[in-house]
């Protein structure tokens, strides 16, 4: 199978019956391939195995470490909504960077690959309206930090569901002016 000293074997049988040479050629590829892709199907599928289990113990820590975040994330909302309203301004981030008052765990910047509070405060304000509430504010910061899925795509999906719910609002204005219209009050 390994093929080590094989010619002391096939040679004198080849030697007496030449028609066994078909026999031995095919029994070398076939074994030798067969048998090399069963060690390299071991060595792969045990990677494979060790990377799962490596990613399965990373969303672990990731996810224990979040958890430990979370206070200090809703602490540095708080500090952050520095007229308490209970949603951040736009106007509130950038004097907060500029007072060097209060930072964002590194941890979440890296993940969302921005340099400052201010970028991540555009990153999660997917709406465009200039303020977030603070479950927007920690579920967003929880959505970049825990989720493999690309900040950008993250935004999508949200903006996504923003359209579908005004989509669902002028479908439902639409259909009481339609009412109205059929049925006009006396």
């Amino acid at each position: 199978v390994t093929m080590d000293s094989i010619a002391s074997i096939y040679i004198p049988l080849i030697k007496k019956k030449p028609e066994l040479s078909s026999y031995f050629i095919a029994l070398v590829i076939i074994v030798s391939i067969a048998l090399m892709n069963l060690v390299t199907a071991v060595l792969v599928e045990g990677a494979l195995d060790h990377a799962r289990q490596e990613k399965e113990e990373d969303v672990k820590l990731s996810n224990s470490k979040f958890r430990e975040m979370i206070p200090q994330l809703q602490s540095l909302f708080e500090s952050l909504d520095t007229d308490k309203s209970g949603e951040l301004q736009r106007t509130e981030i950038e004097a907060a960077e500029r007072e060097k008052r209060a930072e964002i765990p590194a941890d979440i910047l890296d993940k969302a690959s921005v340099a400052s509070m201010t970028e991540l405060f555009e990153k999660l304000d997917v709406d465009k309206s200039g303020s977030l509430k603070s479950a927007e504010f920690i579920e967003g910061c929880m959505n970049i930090f825990l989720l493999e899925i690309p900040v950008r795509d993250l935004m999508m999906m949200k903006m996504i569901r923003l359209v579908r719910s005004g989509v669902a609002h002028i479908e439902d204005e639409i259909r009481d002016l339609r009412r109205s219209i059929h049925h006009p009050d006396p």
